[in-house]
């Protein structure tokens, strides 16, 4: 994915992002997602995985005087460590509050309560600049707090997560029609993936000034999103609407992490939101969201190369047709969950058809299998078979057919066997992925702790494996 890691210099808000989001994923609904599915099979081989991830994870763990703790981003060469959910503290204190979900072990909720203190104490601190992003910064951190607010029902978790909208009231730029924070649309770092945070806190606390913080958000967007027919753009037949990372950032990456489908995707959830709203409220409902959202719809499908009923959309404006990524960060992992959740507010087949020749793009491909220049060696829930994964069971959720768990379990199979087993001082066994996190740089290899590029993320996969094969 990660493409914007070449162009840091040019976009420091991104500088720490480079997603290749999600949020298996996702995004924000696909890392909660860990329903059992009826199955006459129990098989621990899943759960076995995440306590030795678990196990690795405790012997890098660095805790600090005060009590709170983090976990190195890159443990076997650097003692770094950052707060974010991309690589950082928030992922791995949410795969502790859902290996504590999986197993009622309340060691485990009291690791990801130990690691969450530092988020608070981010979050207290209050700081006037702050880096809002879903992944990159407050309202990763929020969200975060979020999960654990609903597992324990502890009122510190709800103060923080509304003090952290609290914080990005303060830290909002108006613009002439709606707002936005660092000049940056996308779910990653941007306008798009805070929005999601907001819907997300309106949607548990009935919380108003929330949802008009998303809905200026929403209104931003629309103001920054740009007609599909612009013949400057790689494709002069392009319909619709599209959306630049920013507006001094010339390549386009129209998927899910910094593109056009991650923007419509909050969309979507920010007008199921309002719709909420305003059947409480007695008002008619404003559908402008849906409108926008369904107008990048008509952008990726203008753009899109169906044929043998699959969907893949270019990875970038570049490269154009030469590129394809399978990804949720820029491929039909995380552009079919748009189509989806689309489906679901519009009732229109067109866009549940779209998301099964995105699975079905997956599905033919025979990932457990091969390697290419979109899919390339990266197990994580970014870039890699987490992430993949992630969007095919949800796939079997929602359809029941086989081929699409069947094609989980190969998926699972070989994230396991490429795992490296660690020894650990304690003569417990650990695992850890050693991957490369950018395409562009395959011997960049590293195993990392965190949510999107290491085993927080691909543990959290793991466990909703667990549960789908359970009785």
């Amino acid at each position: 994915m990660a493409r914007l890691r070449q162009n840091s210099m040019l976009f420091k808000q991104v500088v720490l992002v480079v997603c290749c989001f999600v949020f298996p994923g996702v995004l924000v609904s696909s890392i909660t997602a860990q329903e059992t599915t009826p199955a006459k099979q129990s098989d621990q081989t899943y759960l076995q995985a995440c306590f030795q991830i678990a196990n690795w994870l405790q012997s890098v763990k660095i805790t600090n005087k005060d009590g709170t703790c983090t976990w190195p981003n890159d443990p076997d060469r650097s003692k770094r460590s950052t707060l974010d959910l991309y690589h950082g503290d928030a992922g791995v204190v949410l795969f502790y509050l859902k290996l504590h979900q999986a197993t009622r072990d309340k060691a485990h909720l009291a690791e990801a309560e130990q690691g969450a203190r530092g988020l608070i104490a981010a979050i207290d601190k209050a700081p006037k600049k702050i880096q809002p992003g879903l992944f990159t910064g407050y309202s990763g951190y929020g969200w975060v707090l979020l999960n654990l607010w609903q597992e324990t029902q502890n009122e510190i978790y709800r103060k923080s997560v509304l003090k952290c909208v609290k914080m990005l009231e303060q830290a909002k730029i108006k613009k002439t029609s709606g707002v936005h924070f660092n000049g940056v649309t996308d779910v990653i770092s941007g306008s798009a993936g805070v929005g999601m945070f907001l819907v997300d806190v309106y949607n548990e606390f009935g919380e108003a000034g929330a949802l008009q913080l998303a809905m200026e958000i929403g209104d931003g967007l629309i103001a920054d999103a740009v007609e599909g027919a612009d013949p400057k753009h790689r494709d002069g037949k392009a319909k619709g609407l599209r959306w630049k990372v920013s507006s001094t950032f010339a390549r386009e990456y129209p998927n899910y992490s910094h593109g056009t489908a991650g923007n419509a995707d909050f969309l979507v959830r920010l007008h199921q939101a309002v719709v909420k709203h305003s059947k409480k409220q007695g008002k008619k409902i404003d559908d402008r969201f849906l409108k926008a959202a369904t107008r990048g719809a008509e952008y990726l499908e203008s753009v899109a190369k169906i044929e043998n009923d699959t969907c893949l959309i270019f990875h970038d404006t570049d490269n154009g047709d030469k590129l394809y990524y399978l990804g949720w960060c820029h491929g039909p992992a995380g552009t079919g969950n748009f189509f989806w959740n689309l489906y679901q507010a519009t009732d229109q087949k067109r866009y549940q058809k779209l998301t099964m020749q995105n699975a079905h793009a997956i599905v033919a491909a025979q990932l457990h299998k091969k390697r290419t220049a979109g899919f390339w060696n990266n197990t994580g829930q970014c870039c890699g078979s987490a992430g993949v994964a992630e969007f095919i069971f949800k796939m079997y959720r929602r359809t029941k057919e086989q081929r699409y768990l069947d094609e989980c379990k190969r998926l699972s199979k070989d994230i396991i066997e490429r795992a490296t087993v660690v020894k650990l001082d304690d003569g417990k066994k650990g695992l850890k992925w050693i991957h490369a996190e950018n395409r562009v740089d395959p011997k960049g290899l590293k195993a990392q702790t965190g949510y999107m590029q290491g085993a927080a993320g691909i543990g959290c996969w793991l466990l909703n494996m667990h549960a789908a094969i359970q009785k």
